[in-house]
Order: structure tokens, then sequence, then C-alpha cells
């Protein structure tokens, strides 16, 4: 007989038992608590209580102890009535063995398994930690969520009672039933609940949902640690605290502003603009920012400006490759006239700005330089060191990481989003190995200083230790800080090394550890100290004029932090700083030279440049800018980042080698942009939207009223709700869907209008006829030039293929919104014209035949060679829907075709889409439809792909309209 045991924990008297499997007799054995089953099984079957077979019992592993097992199932009893009275002599057992326990049993409510499963390696056994899998109820999704007798209230759309103080209406989320009851079975096995969700305004709003729906009957409170590792666990126990109200107030009056201004604003977008667009309190001033940039980059005109550059040596005997004794200066000014450089030029005429002119600066062109140069060279001009200026400069060190800054140096240094960023730190903290992510302190604990000096002690000595004066000092928060956490650093007494958390962890959670790690040291350590020497030089011609030249040289006197980046995270930052001349070139060193000094020059040329747009906002930039003015908060900036590329508003493209990525607006922003400008300014204004982060602020601080701060904002003569009504009768849905967008055609004298339309975007050409052109959604305001309408025209155009010999109809090749597609018959004149031209012969077979109409089109899939399409193959693809045969058990036809999805097969309502490692539209028989047909997991996956429970109509299956506006 073999036998298994292992441990179980049982929710009805609260104590660990052992079970014994027997194998032969296929039953559990149950021990009384506590007894010994590591004796010979004929010695200790007296301790065993209870016996079940194994059909009748059912045990679940727990997550949270891995080492233990749940007793879930008790055996079963025919007799109801025997049952009902057990069970009433076991909860009568239970309150007792309750009362008679020297310790209690405490529930642990956390947000996530992974912190659930760290807190749990430092708390006594009597603790059963588990997780709640972030909010437990939010406000509903949709209007089915709302409850039935509510629906009949204009205000349950908003979900929110806006006529009772604002009461929200809360739901629990299908996914999240399961979770809420298995918590309500433990709180009603425990004594004792601690809620020890994070210590930010979220975290305290899931404490406060988790007592409304737990509805505990014992004694509950709140732990807020700022790490998980031991030491802050076992304090944070020590100190407990009630809820802080203040702080689920400030909470859920952010989530009613965000859902009273969405709510409202966007039902008038769908109605002026097109549907599925949004508008959003914090999203759209981010938005209006990435807008208003792209626009500025529009109207950017590009000047081309010279300068000319100097190879310099200390004697006349040198040679051209000559440059361990060299020097290579710029020419600044010219007879005491200052050179133009970008900063001088008009970003929207290219020319100088009227302060430049009045100065009487030069705006060196090529023709002009190369003069200059050819005067310097043939008139024997003599060089000589006008002036030396040496100074010593001191770079102070980095503070550490707040949320802002580490999402900032993430994206710049290792090319990663802020989502991605805020991701990967969240399973950083979790497992223990940083302190909180979300927060706007730079300040480090005594503790965290002593681990980081310890650190640079062992790694780089004392002599790179921050004084003792400032070491003590910390950085200052900002005003607009909301908490009063510290900087994010690596968690615990002593700190962590890279390497050690390396194998521990993925890589990517690696880089951002290190980088964490490393911000943390520098932050500690002194300044770097550079020397740096300014030298002008005079070229005097023999004409009289004088030509300066400047060049800078900078020596690293002490590393300071910069020893604590490695050569993976060196120094980056612009050194510009440095020195006021924007022609400044700093050399690891300069050769001795002293005033008067006279020099000869070996080298002349001149060097092109241009002024250059404003950049485009990449992620670090734009949370730089919303930190700045007030929008957001840590545990926001992500979430409005995210959002706007969920929308398609924003997409983000790669520059060319680097690793940051820039956000570039669709035309469907710049529309949702133009009508918030026109008629809900607030709403894009960033000193508005940061008042108000400012009132939730006094809310959290107990300063403020939220049910009187929302009734402000949005009841009232002038509140949100009543401006919307007002605003919407006079919005010109045609005005507000044109963009103002300086284009043009320049082959034609046609008006080119860029419009938003309910299908997507497009451009009308407005001449002696008028097209319509479609857009694709992803397209920037800045791709639309004469040379992409030219495409695009020809586009609509499309590739006379030729005719078709059945129906004597033309056949072209055409692009579209959703991909190239083939259309059998003529479309406009245009395309008769270039029919008429290719193929008159053709044509004239066909003459009496043909009509002018479109009589079909087939989408072609996404992996078809368009370049090598030709008219018999463009014929098979327009012969779909190919009918495979009868299903026998259906009687209905099986068809193979093609659809917006691509390639299908289908019969009787069921479709199923053809994968690439399937047979294709022509290949696949019958028997081989029927069979993928009549699978029903292919069936539920096809309908899970497509999101959609409706069958399509049409047997074709063909794509949209590609025009239709």
């Amino acid at each position: 007989m073999s036998y298994h045991t292992f441990w179980v924990f049982c929710f009805t008297c609260l104590h660990r038992h052992h079970i014994v499997y027997a194998k032969p007799l296929d039953t559990y054995f149950v021990t009384n608590k506590f007894s010994n089953p590591f004796l010979p099984f004929s010695l200790v079957r007296r301790s065993f209580s209870l016996s079940i077979t194994r059909r009748k019992l059912s045990l679940l592993h727990n997550k949270c102890l891995p080492f233990v097992q749940t007793l879930q199932a008790t055996q079963t009893r025919e007799n109801n009535g025997r049952q009902a009275g057990k069970k009433k002599c076991e909860r009568k057992k239970v309150s007792s063995n309750k009362a008679k326990r020297k310790e209690s049993i405490g529930l642990v409510i956390v947000e996530s398994p992974a912190k659930a499963k760290t807190i749990q390696k430092f708390l006594p056994e009597r603790y059963i930690v588990d997780s709640c899998m972030g909010h437990v109820r939010n406000l509903p999704e949709s209007a089915k969520d709302i409850p039935d007798e509510l629906k009949k209230h204009p205000w349950a759309r908003l979900g929110v009672n806006v006529e009772n103080n604002f009461e929200p209406i809360y739901t629990i989320s299908k996914d999240k039933t399961k979770i809420v009851n298995h918590l309500k079975e433990l709180v009603k096995a425990c004594d004792e609940l601690i809620l020890a969700t994070d210590e930010d305004r979220e975290g305290e709003a899931i404490a406060w949902h988790l007592v409304q729906v737990l509805q505990p009957k014992v004694s509950y409170k709140r732990a807020v640690f700022h790490e998980i590792t031991k030491e802050a666990i076992v304090e944070s126990f020590e100190n407990l605290r009630d809820i802080h109200m203040n702080l689920v107030h400030a909470q859920e009056a952010r989530r009613i502003l965000d859902r009273l201004v969405g709510f409202t604003l966007s039902p008038i977008l769908w109605k002026k603009i097109a549907p599925r667009l949004s508008a959003g309190r914090v999203q759209s001033v981010a938005l209006a920012m990435i807008v208003q940039r792209e626009l500025e980059r529009i109207t950017f005109r590009q000047t081309v400006f010279y300068n000319i550059v100097a190879k310099l040596a200390l004697s006349q005997q040198y040679e051209v490759i000559e440059t361990k004794e060299g020097l290579t200066a710029w020419l600044t000014a010219l007879n005491g006239k200052r050179l133009a450089t970008g900063k001088d030029f008009d970003p929207n005429t290219g020319d100088l700005k009227k302060e430049s002119r009045e100065e009487g600066l030069i705006h060196l062109d090529l023709q002009f330089a190369e003069n200059l140069i050819k005067r310097i060279v043939e008139s024997g001009t003599s060089w000589r060191v006008k002036s030396i200026e040496k100074r010593k400069l001191s770079r102070k060190a980095p503070a550490p990481f707040i949320t802002s800054t580490l999402q900032q140096e993430s994206s710049r240094r290792l090319g990663f989003t802020a989502g991605e960023t805020m991701r990967l730190a969240q399973d950083l903290y979790e497992q223990g190995f940083i302190t909180y992510m979300r927060t706007d302190s730079p300040a480090l604990s005594n503790q965290a200083k002593n681990a980081a000096q310890k650190c640079i002690v062992e790694q780089f000595g004392k002599d790179f230790l921050q004084d003792a004066s400032l070491g003590n000092s910390s950085p200052k928060a900002s005003k607009l800080a909301q908490e009063a956490h510290e900087a994010i650093r690596p968690a615990g007494t002593s700190f962590l090394s890279p390497d050690q958390v390396a194998h521990q962890v993925s890589a990517k959670h690696q880089k951002l550890y290190e980088l964490i790690y490393r911000r943390t040291l520098a932050s500690q350590m002194k300044n770097a100290e550079f020397f740096v020497t300014s030298v002008d030089i005079d070229a005097s011609l023999e004409d009289g004029s004088i030509a300066t030249f400047h060049t800078s040289g900078r020596i690293l006197v002490f590393e300071g932090y910069l020893k604590a980046f490695s050569e993976n995270y060196g120094m980056e930052e612009s050194l510009d700083d440095m020195d006021d001349n924007p022609w400044s070139i700093y050399s690891k060193n300069l050769p001795e030279l002293y005033e008067g000094q006279a020099l000869y020059s070996f080298h002349l040329e001149p060097m092109m440049h241009s002024t250059k747009p404003p950049a485009r906002y990449t992620e670090a930039a734009l949370i730089k800018a919303l930190e700045a003015e007030g929008v957001g908060r840590p545990s926001t900036y992500a979430s409005i980042l995210e959002t706007l590329v969920e929308r398609k508003y924003v997409h983000r493209e790669r520059s060319r080698g680097k690793s940051r990525t820039s956000l570039v607006p669709c035309l469907s922003a710049v529309s949702v942009v133009k009508l918030l400008n026109q008629h809900f300014p607030e709403v894009t204004n960033p000193q508005f939207t940061a008042s108000m982060e400012e009132a939730l602020d006094n809310i959290a601080n107990g300063k403020a009223d939220h049910i009187e701060y929302l009734r402000s904002y949005f009841l009232g003569e002038y509140g949100l709700r009543e401006r919307a009504r007002e605003k919407e009768k006079n919005i010109d849905s045609q005005e507000v869907r044109l963009l103002d967008l300086p284009i043009r055609h320049e082959n034609t004298n046609e008006v080119v209008q860029v419009k938003v339309g309910p299908y997507g975007p497009y451009i009308e050409l407005v001449g002696s006829s008028t097209k319509k052109l479609n857009l694709l959604d992803e397209m920037s305001p800045e791709e639309l030039c004469s040379k992409t309408i030219e495409e695009l025209v020809e586009e609509r155009k499309g590739k006379f293929l030729g005719y078709d010999p059945e129906s004597c109809h033309a056949v072209f090749l055409k692009k579209g919104r959703f991909g190239w597609f083939l259309q059998l018959g003529e479309a406009d004149s245009e395309s008769m014209e270039e029919e008429e031209e290719e193929g008159e012969e053709e044509r004239q077979e066909c003459e009496g035949t043909r009509k002018r109409r479109v009589v079909k089109n087939v989408r072609l899939p996404s992996n078809v060679n368009v370049d090598s399409l030709d008219l018999e193959s463009s014929l098979k693809w327009l012969s779909l829907p190919r009918v495979l045969g009868v299903d026998p058990h259906t009687g209905k036809e099986v068809v193979a075709s093609v659809g917006p999805f691509g390639p299908y097969v289908g019969c009787d309502g069921k479709y199923i889409s053809l994968k690439s490692d399937m047979a294709s539209v022509f290949e696949i028989d019958l028997k081989t439809a029927i069979e993928l047909i009549s699978n029903p997991v292919m069936f539920q996956s096809r309908k899970k792909d497509n999101n959609t429970k409706q069958p399509y109509k049409s047997s074709n299956m063909p794509g949209r309209k590609e025009t239709k506006q």
C-alpha cells in the first residue's frame, strides 16, 4: 500500500491537518489537528478522525501559501436534515474554537498575487495574505452595468447621481465576482482584517471599497509601507491606522470629474465630428499640447546659414594631418558684428527676427562664406590669440528619482514607454527590490542615505562621498507634490547590486533596477568638476577686416557622481550650459596658449547649418511639460499616454538610430482639439486643469469639501452641464470637421481641404469638380503635402489591368482606406480616359455591351503581391465567392471567399478564417471546409477574434465603400 501525505488548512476549524491518501483504497484520511503523519500508517490510523472518498473531496492549492493545501469539501450526507444539523453543530464548534484559541487568524489583503507572495514571507503563520487584483468595483463601464431600477433616471448614463450629492453608482465587474466571493469567505473565517494596499490615493480607495463590499464583522485596519522589506512590514503592522477618508474623497472626486467631463463632451464629438471619439479632463490637455507642436512644425520655414571652420597650428612647421598640437575654431563675428545663429531666425517666416536685423547681425550664406575664405587665404591673414578665459565648472549630482523623472530617464536611456516603465517598476516593488514607485518627493530617508553611502565607499572610496553638510540635506519636493513619500530607490537597509538582482528578474527589470540603483548612488556623491578654457582668436586681413573665431576646451578634473554611471549610462547630457556661445567646441584639452600668441591656419572650409523645426514631444518631454504645468500627478502620467495611443489620437514613431519615440498626432486629433479650443477652451487650458489638481489636493488635505467642488464645477448656471447644452447648439459640424492646414496642390489650381468625417479623414479637391480622397487614420498632418496628394490621386484612379472577356467591364487595381482591392467596372471619367489610351482595341470589341458603373469590388488579402498582379490572376479573385458544394448536414452551400478579415469559408451563418497554415481560398476542398465549420472550437475562436456575434450578411463579403463621407 502506498501513501501520499501533505498539509491542509481547514476553514471550518481554522487549524492545520495532515492528509494521507491511500492509493489502493482511493480514499483520503484526515488527521486530527497537529497529528504526526510521519509514523507508520498502522500506528497512526487511530488518530484519523475522518475518511473521505476521492470523488467526494475537493482540494484547492493556495497560491499565497505554497506549502499548504486548502480543504474545501467535507464528507457529503444523503440526508439533508442530518447535514443541516451537522452544520449547526459545526458553527457552534467553530465559535468555541475561536474562544479557546490563543492566536487569532488575520487576513491581509493586497492588490496583486506577487505582492501577496512577497509579504507572506515576512509575516507569522497566523496571517493569511490574499489579493484583490486591484479595484474590486468601479463606476459602470456601459449601460448594461447600470442597475435596472436606475436606468429610468436621466443621470443614470453618467453613473453618478448628480441630483443627490454626486453619489456614484459602483458595480462589481464580472471578472471580480469570484474574487469578491472568495474574500468574503476568508473574512468570515478570520478574526482580523488588515488592508495593506498601496499608500497613495488609489490604494486608500481600494481599501475603502473592500470594506464596503466585504462588510467585515471583525475589526479592520490599514497597514501602509513604502517598501516591501521585513523591517518596513513589521513596522507598519505595529503602527496600524484607520482608512484616511480625505484621500478616498480626493480619489472619488477625481474619478467622478473624469466621468463627468468625458461623458458630457464625448457625445458632442460623436455628433459633430465622428463616432468613437472621446474627450478627457487631463488627456485633452496633453493632446492639445501634442497637436499644437505639430502645427508649429507645419508652419515652420527652414533657413540655411553657413559658418567657417578653421584648423589652426602653433607654428608654421606643420603637416596637413597634424592634429596633436592644433586646434579647431569657428567664426563668430566679422568686424565686430556677430554672425546669426539658428535662434536669430523667425521659425514662421525663415527671415531674421526684427531685433536681430536691428542689431545688424550677419546672415552668412554660401557665397559670402566662400568669398571670405578666399580673402583670408589670399591676403596673408595674421592669426593671434585675442583673449583667454579659464574657469572652473561644477556639475551638481542629480536628485533621486521621482515618478516623472524615472519615466523620462527610462524613455531617454532605455527606450521604454511610460506605461512599460511603470509596469516594470510595479513588479520590482512587489518583489521587494525597490521602494514605492509613485511619488513626488526626491527625499531619501536616513536609512537609504546610509545604505547608499556604504555602497559608494565599497565601490569607489570615501573621496567620492558627498560632504556631510550636504549629505544630510534632501532636495525639496515640488509645491505640487501630493504625497509625503520617499524617492524611488533600492529597497532595504542595504542595497542589492544590479548583478545580484539580474538572476532573479528579467533583462528589462534588471535594466530598470540598475538605472534606479545608479541614480540613487549618484545623488549621494560629490559634484563632477571641470576646467573650461574659452579662447577668442582674431584673423586680421590686409584690408583691415577682422574675423573673430572662437574655441573652447574642457578637462574633467574630478569624476564625482559620474563615477556611478557605467559605460552604458555615461554622461549624455548636453554641455551647452558650460558656455553661452552656440559655436563652442569642447575638446578634451587645448594646447597651452597665451594672449597675443601667433597661430597659423592650414585649413578653412564653409559648413552649412539649417534651422530645425520644434521637435515632436517624446513621452519623456511630454511628461516633463505636464509636470511643469502642474497637470496630472505621478499615478496618472502613464495612463494619460496609454489612453492617447489606445484611442488612436497619437501613434509612436521611433527616431532613426535612437531608442526614443516621438508622439505623432493623427488627423482626428486635430479636429477634436479644434472643437475643444473653440468651444470649451478651459478643457485644453493647462492652467485651468492645474487648478483642478490643486483643488483635489486640498480635498486630500481636508481643506475643501469634495461635494461642494463637484457641484460648483458641474451644476449651476455656469457649470459644465449647462455650458455643454448651450455650446452644442452653436457648433457647426462642417466647420469643425474642416482642418486649418496650410496645404496647396502645386500642380493644379485645385483648393485642398482636409476634413474628418464619420468614416475617417479625407481630402477634398475643390476645382472644376470636387474629388474626395480617403486618408489613413494614422496619417499625421505633416505628411500631407503636394507629393502625397499626387500619390492619392493616382491611387484613386487605379491601375488599369484590362477587360473581363465575359462582362466586357474594365478591371482596376485600387487602394482604399482598408488596403488594396480590385474593381470590376468603371469608376469615373478619368479612369475612362486612361482605359481608352491603354486598351483601344479591347474597348472597340466591347463597345455595345459595356455600362458605366461599378459591378463588383473584392478586397485583396495583405499577403498578396500587388506589383505582380495581372489580369488573369485578378479575374480569379473577382470570381469569388467559390462554391465548394453542399453540406450534407444542413443542405446549405459551402463557399470560400475573402472578407474584411481575410480569406474564409462559410456555411449557414458560420464563418471560419483561413489561416496561413490552412489551404488557400482557391485550393481548399469541401471536406476540409466542412471539418473547419463543424469544429465548435474554431467557430467560437472566430467569434472571439472578430468581437462580434453577427454573421456576415453578404455572401461576397466585400469591403466597405472606399469613399463615403
